[in-house]
């Protein structure tokens, strides 16, 4: 039985996925706030300028520039994804009745190899494109490494960043793509649907943002949704969703620590710095996964992927 059809054992009627759906969405909230409670504090006695009117009804908080002012509100934050996993494995237990391995992967156990050679893959890509692609002049990167400030927020990233992205395989390309594979009763046009709700949950992400300020917002968000699709793409070659997970956490890492950009959604010293162009980011997104996917499917079996 292949990934997305073991969504057909135990409960998996209609009602169920979409009650499962709202533990999780009910537990990512709930723990979200018990989280970010003592960001309120921190922000004032950091700088009182992160912070606006602790008295008054406008309780505001730039929690981008507070995760970059503090690593501990930098966890913090990352730490709200996973606790989503909290309903949500309740749930798929409780009323789906089936293992926690099923929504994870179609193998017997978690193949954690499978992630880190995804992870590791990620990395040799996006350095390789990022060298040549400097030295060709096409993208220009700066080194601004600060050793006082980049070792304790690499240790963070290195440990609490692939939680934060194995959550969103977690939740996308696993749950919401089993189960609407499952009653739409085709996993492509499920892919499409979980692809575009990835693309919305990042339309308030500092670069869609600033995007939609300068009329570049559908280029933007382009990389996206082809992100999404193409860890859909990851998920079916692989028939599980170990090596997404570790490509999504090589991808994030590796912006958080070795090459990030202007106003990125991960306010974090990394070695590297480079600036933002929507339309050579977009085409840089389907180079890399392009590759990425390439590869991925050779080195998984190729034609014999899937095969009867």
């Amino acid at each position: 039985m292949n990934y997305f059809e073991q969504s057909k054992l135990g409960e998996s009627r209609w009602w169920s996925w979409i009650a499962v759906f709202a533990l999780c969405v009910f537990s990512w909230f709930f723990f979200s706030i018990i989280l970010t409670l003592p960001l309120i504090t921190m922000a004032g006695s950091l700088d009182p300028s992160l912070y606006e009117g602790i008295s008054s009804s406008d309780t505001t908080i730039d929690v981008g520039l507070l995760m970059g002012a503090s690593p501990f509100a930098y966890l913090l934050v990352l730490l709200t994804f996973p606790v989503a996993l909290i309903g949500l494995y309740f749930g798929q237990k409780a009323i789906h009745k089936r293992s926690l391995t099923s929504l994870h992967t179609a193998a017997k156990r978690f193949r954690v190899s499978r992630a880190i050679e995804g992870f590791f893959l990620t990395w040799i890509v996006l350095g390789l494109f990022s060298l040549i692609g400097n030295s060709l002049g096409i993208i220009d990167i700066d080194f601004v490494f600060n050793g006082q400030t980049f070792w304790i927020y690499a240790l963070v990233s290195i440990l609490f960043i692939p939680l934060q992205s194995a959550t969103e395989e977690i939740v996308f390309r696993g749950y919401l793509n089993q189960g609407l594979s499952h009653l739409l009763r085709s996993k492509w046009v499920a892919f499409v649907v979980t692809s575009l709700i990835f693309m919305a949950m990042h339309l308030s992400n500092p670069e869609a943002l600033e995007g939609a300020a300068s009329g570049t917002l559908p280029i933007v968000m382009s990389s996206y949704f082809f992100f999404g699709f193409a860890m859909c793409l990851i998920v079916w070659i692989d028939d599980g969703l170990e090596t997404a997970i570790g490509i999504h956490a090589g991808n994030n890492c590796f912006a958080a620590m070795i090459v990030n950009y202007e106003n990125s959604v991960l306010p974090t010293p990394s070695i590297f710095l480079t600036g933002q162009d929507p339309i050579k980011d977009a085409i840089s997104t389907v180079l890399v996964l392009s590759v990425i996917i390439v590869i991925t499917w050779f080195w998984r079996g190729g034609s014999k992927i899937h095969a009867p």
